[in-house]
């Protein structure tokens, strides 16, 4: 598969998704399809993104292992939030992230997963020192969350308490991102070298921010 399906045509794949996705949800495509459709067909556009770092991995088994722990720390971490607050303040789920467990979407690790990983790989460009690159990912975490949350809210998403966000939900996503970066850097102690290889991780991190930054300006 990965003969005929490269890198370059993965990356074009993945800039095309999230450029439709953008001019959807700005109501480019009005007369055929809703922008709120658009919005609605979020958890696949983060499904197929999170795929696409699968193809050409050189340790796709520890990949998934990180994977399913980001599931498993996501999930948890937010529904701790839905249910108590903590650690990122009063908010609730909207429909935009597709079917829920107990008002937290089911994809919503799948996310964490992704910023994670690119996060990661923007810090390997720095530094080979696993302690500044697991902290300086978790902080290109939060920066992530700060060009999310004003699309997130006009898009249903989630939503605050009293309609502002908190100071309290970066100190959360810091916390969290820790403890995933922390994961990470166990998961991939011994395969260092061979995860560099991973074509895919800056490529997403960095259409995700061009995706989130254009919202941004133009919603």
């Amino acid at each position: 598969m990965t003969e005929r399906f490269r890198p370059f045509h993965a990356k074009i794949l993945l800039v095309v998704l999230h450029l439709v996705g953008v001019l959807g949800i700005l109501g480019f495509f009005e007369g055929f399809v809703d922008a709120n459709t658009f919005v609605r067909l979020s958890p696949f556009n983060l499904l197929l993104t999170a795929s696409l770092l699968f193809v050409f991995v050189a340790v796709r088994a520890r990949l998934f292992v990180f994977f399913l722990a980001c599931l498993l720390i996501g999930f948890l971490a937010e529904l701790i939030g839905v249910q108590t607050g903590l650690p990122f303040g009063e908010y609730t789920y909207g429909e935009s992230l597709g079917p829920k467990w107990w008002g937290v979407p089911l994809v919503i690790g799948v996310n964490w997963f992704l910023v994670a990983v690119g996060s990661q790989a923007l810090l390997r460009l720095r530094t080979n020192d696993i302690w500044i690159r697991t902290i300086g990912a978790a902080l290109v975490m939060v920066g992530f969350d700060l060009l999310v949350e004003p699309v997130a809210i006009q898009i249903d998403f989630w939503h605050w308490s009293g309609g502002e966000i908190p100071l309290q939900n970066y100190a959360g996503w810091l916390l969290v991102g820790l403890i995933i970066q922390a994961v990470f850097a166990v998961v991939f102690k011994k395969e260092e070298a061979n995860h560099r290889l991973n074509p895919m991780a800056l490529p997403v991190l960095a259409v995700q921010l061009l995706f989130f930054a254009a919202l941004n300006l133009m919603l």
